[in-house]
């Protein structure tokens, strides 16, 4: 785990080799790549981060993921989690794209799939409570 934090904040390595080092490191420990339900991005922010990490798979211009996660930021205390959002449109994303076109907003909890299609505020803080305990 040290190493991972180290190649996440040492800034002599550019974003797309860091992430090329976490993917080998995860690889070696008997994952493929499309088995992770999470970038290398949200492994950084579990790895500097006690909070859970919520993951928003979005895309520009998107109205229902900007309902669903106003309907969180008012029902869940947004100190109880860290965001991360992820572009499916975005280049080197076409995986999630390809998952999620049709299903967007998507959210993950700590890597693992939670709800589609629409905020679930109490689901949320179901799994928030359980990961506090």
């Amino acid at each position: 785990m040290a190493c991972m934090w180290r190649i996440c904040s040492h800034s002599a390595f550019s974003p797309r080799r860091r992430t090329s080092i976490l993917l080998d490191i995860v690889r070696w420990n008997g994952f493929r790549r499309n088995d992770l339900c999470f970038s290398a991005r949200s492994l950084c922010s579990m790895l500097h981060s006690d909070k859970p990490v919520l993951t928003l798979f979005t895309k520009d211009e998107c109205s229902l993921c900007t309902k669903a996660m106003g309907e969180i930021e008012e029902a869940v205390d947004s100190r109880s989690y860290s965001l991360h959002t992820v572009d499916i449109t975005a280049p080197g994303n076409e995986t999630w794209h390809e998952r999620y076109r049709y299903d967007i907003p998507v959210f993950h909890l700590n890597g693992q799939f939670l709800m589609k299609h629409r905020a679930d505020c109490c689901l949320l803080k179901s799994e928030l409570d359980k990961l506090k305990s």
